[in-house]
């Protein structure tokens, strides 16, 4: 009788220790799933982080002057100037849109296009080049209105060094350029 009293204590006693392990596997494995879970916001706070982290984008540069580039026909030298007072920056482009006197959206190096394009500083045709004019599809833009192989041109007031302005607000300039440039074209008809 006192034995079997023995045997149901010491039972009893393996019986709680198995649900003591268990209890300590369940901890165990919680804290696990809540590591995971701070593993998991510490990666979200990191791709938060990056996006925050200002990747530069193409600004807004006005063409001071266009020559041609030697034994390249297509090809033509723009000095552009990206601020007030600053030094120009050298841009070779087969874009034909391109003027004297214009504002265009370009990409100067370390900017990556929304197509792919990392711009660097590269010999083109035989001369030093220090970005590139940006199109519609550099920009991720549909090439409906505007067209695919032309630099998106803006209107004469928009800043300098400025970032680009919405597909929307590009097609409004582009709209109301051509609108001035008919009745232009109208009135010296008259």
């Amino acid at each position: 009788m006192f034995g079997d009293t023995k045997k149901k204590k010491k039972a009893k006693e393996e019986k709680d220790g198995d649900k003591k392990a268990d209890g300590e596997k369940e901890k165990k494995g919680k804290d696990k799933e809540k590591e995971k879970e701070k593993d998991k916001d510490k990666e979200k706070d990191k791709e938060k982080k990056k996006k925050k982290e200002k990747k530069p984008t193409p600004i807004v540069g006005e063409v001071v002057q266009v020559l041609p580039v030697p034994k390249k026909d297509k090809l033509r030298l723009c000095k552009v100037r990206t601020a007030d007072g600053a030094d120009t920056v050298d841009i070779v482009t087969s874009a034909v849109n391109i003027v004297a006197g214009k504002r265009f959206l370009v990409a100067l190096p370390g900017v990556t296009t929304a197509n792919g394009v990392e711009v660097k500083e590269a010999k083109v045709g035989g001369v030093e080049s220090s970005g590139m004019f940006c199109g519609p599809q550099e920009m991720g833009w549909e090439t409906d209105v505007l067209e695919a192989n032309h630099a998106v041109m803006l209107a004469d007031s928009a800043d300098l060094g400025a970032p680009p302005p919405t597909y929307e607000e590009a097609v409004q300039m582009h709209q109301d350029r051509l609108k001035a440039e008919k009745e232009k074209a109208e009135a010296e008809a008259a």
